[in-house]
């Protein structure tokens, strides 16, 4: 049976549209201005993952990366990781 499914629309808040746009550019994605400068990023293939929890629920956002190294090197170099 096909999945009636066609992919992901995730959602993040933030009040910071301008580190927004600047994160675009570190991560390399196309993007869309859904009005006043924020963004609706183009993503690649995804998956979805569903876990148990002992605690209280959450949501939380991975990305993946075909060499991890090279990527945290370049968030680093942006001043994306702490």
């Amino acid at each position: 049976m096909p999945s009636v499914i066609t992919g992901p629309h995730a959602i993040m808040l933030t009040n910071h549209a301008a580190g927004v746009r600047a994160l675009r550019d570190v991560l390399g994605l196309s993007s869309v201005d859904a009005g006043g400068g924020w963004l609706i990023f183009g993503l690649p293939p995804s998956e979805l993952a569903v876990h148990p929890t002992d605690g209280e629920p959450r949501d939380e956002l991975c990305l993946m990366a075909d060499d991890p190294y090279a990527a945290r090197r370049r968030l680093a170099r942006a001043n994306y990781l702490n």
